[in-house]
């Protein structure tokens, strides 16, 4: 069903200008687009350019790498293929990309919530994603505006041909079985969401809450999960092929290293540190627990069950992802790594500004009139749009990404071609130095480092892969390495693979050959600075 314009005119008014503003953020100079776009999306970028000039994947030139989700790599390398190397106009054109994917993202949960329930609901779901915390998640030049937008357009497919409640289109099957293969190639973990599909597909308890059979194996069954994950499971087969005869792991390097399966390492810190998607975890267990204990009070909000069964996969996918996240995600986890659940949070608005209208007219006899409910859609529309203001001023103040710009570009005019650099958060400044630098931490590296410092043969690997300086930026916590006033400073590495110190290596003061001036880093004081390593290393 199309949007009319004149049901949705505040929505497509406020879509059209807030994809006009991210288009004109996307042409503006570097030290604004770097206070916008995360380091890790420059391990894309400088990966890219390897693969489309000499046919390799590798971050630093020296070793091979697949710490990346493979579709969005993909979708990308045609910009650096055009580009031919031209480092600001490819991030233009990637961040113009991501324009193009937030007004396929605005337009599905537009059409979704306009053709289900009526004309507010498509400008309550943009009040929601306006929120600082859900829009960056499109404009991070990472792969978490791909997986949206893919989420999108599963559950769209699924709601318009009956995907989770009829047995009866075989094409059909096969063709959202191709879309869940892509929603998994976008971003890995989101195997989850395969999985919430085949549960609520197997499962006779979610079957029964949705009010229909209770029987739980029904004629074709089998014939439909078979239909479905057979391309699922295929098309992603190639690549989880590659990572295994190239890298000896199904897994990409960087998911190795943040993730401790079968080992549960605990994190509660998450719940504090990411706390507005904890509460969409809130709301999908709140969700399943009330289809599951007493259906009509999700029904009688919803009474389209193939919406319910699309909520319900996507509340499932929200709760098994979160609990893996909680038990088996010991490091570097970000908001990227969430920005599914901005689907779900969207998708259960209209069961959520049911709730809250239900209970005031219950409990509190107040029944809002249309200009109460207007207005006060306004004033969160308003107040998105102000704490966009400050999410803005807040990562410009955030310096960090700019003094590695500028770090880079000196890097560029002042070291050898050859020179050979390594730090931790190496993206922008590998991809404008033009040096090879290899990552430290691992996640765009490979295997074999971890296997040097498994062995604590940290300055082993410097010397093998003939390292000439070391990078580094993480002083917020040493006054005296941030004034120069020291004499040594000693960096110890770490395998995040085996959970073990990978060695040391010790600094001079007059190994500096390169010190930024103090800048900020989210309200902490640091600098950036480049040692040429010992010769006796």
């Amino acid at each position: 069903m199309t949007i009319p314009l004149k049901d949705n005119k505040a929505f497509l008014i406020l879509a059209s200008v807030t994809l006009a503003v991210r288009l004109l953020f996307s042409w503006l100079d570097m030290s604004f687009l770097l206070s916008r776009v995360v380091d890790d999306a420059f391990y894309y970028f400088k990966t890219a350019h390897y693969i489309v000039t000499e046919g390799i994947s590798t971050f630093d030139g020296i070793n091979l790498t697949n710490g990346y989700h493979p579709l969005w790599m993909l979708c990308i390398l045609p910009v650096f293929f055009f580009t031919k190397g031209s480092a600001e106009l490819s991030i233009h054109l990637v961040m113009t990309l991501q324009v193009i994917l937030l007004g396929g993202i605005l337009f599905l949960f537009g059409k979704i919530l306009y053709s289900r329930f009526g004309s507010p609901f498509p400008l309550i779901g943009l009040s929601v994603l306006l929120w600082p915390r859900f829009l960056s998640q499109t404009e991070y030049g990472l792969e978490a505006g791909l997986l949206i937008l893919f989420l999108l357009i599963s559950s769209s497919y699924a709601l318009n041909n009956r995907i989770f409640t009829s047995q009866q289109d075989n094409g059909k099957f096969i063709w959202f079985g191709i879309i869940l293969a892509l929603v998994f190639l976008a971003r890995l973990d989101s195997v989850f969401y395969l999985l919430s599909a085949a549960i609520y597909i197997l499962s006779g308890i979610f079957v029964r809450s949705m009010g229909t059979h209770s029987q739980l194996i029904k004629p074709g069954l089998f014939k439909k999960i078979l239909l479905i994950f057979i391309p699922a499971s295929l098309i992603p087969l190639p690549y989880l092929a590659w990572n295994y005869f190239t890298f000896g792991h199904l897994t990409p390097i960087s998911g190795s290293l943040k993730h401790s399966f079968p080992v549960p390492t605990f994190n509660p810190d998450y719940v504090i540190q990411f706390s507005e998607f904890f509460i969409i975890v809130i709301i999908a267990f709140a969700f399943l627990a009330a289809l599951f204990f007493n259906k009509n009070s999700i029904s009688k909000f919803i009474p389209d069950e193939d919406y319910r069964a699309v909520l319900t996969v996507l509340a499932l996918y929200v709760v098994i992802h979160f609990f893996d996240t909680i038990f088996f995600m010991k490091w570097a986890v970000f908001r990227w790594h969430f920005a599914g659940y901005t689907v779900f949070l969207i998708l259960v608005l209209p069961v959520l500004t049911g709730i809250a209208e239900s209970f005031l007219k219950n409990s509190f006899k107040i029944s809002l009139p249309q200009s109460a409910k207007t207005s006060l859609l306004y004033v969160i529309v308003v107040s998105a749009l102000v704490f966009q203001v400050f999410s803005i001023r807040r990562s410009i103040d955030n310096q960090l990404q700019y003094e590695c710009y500028k770090e880079a570009l000196w890097m560029k005019e002042n070291t050898g071609k050859d020179d050979i650099f390594m730090l931790e958060d190496a993206g922008i400044i590998a991809y404008f130095s033009e040096r090879k630098v290899i990552n430290i931490d691992g996640v765009i590296n490979n295997f074999e480092l971890q296997d040097y410092l498994k062995r604590r043969e940290f300055q082993k690997y410097i010397h093998d892969k003939k390292i000439k300086y070391f990078v580094h930026h993480a002083f917020w916590n040493n006054p005296e390495i941030r004034s120069g006033k020291y004499d040594n400073y000693i960096f110890t590495s770490f395998s995040h693979l085996y959970n073990v110190p990978g060695g040391t290596i010790k600094f001079k003061r007059s190994d500096e050959i390169y010190r930024s001036p103090e800048y900020d880093h989210f309200g902490e004081k640091t600098v950036l600075i480049i040692w040429k390593i010992p010769e006796t290393t």
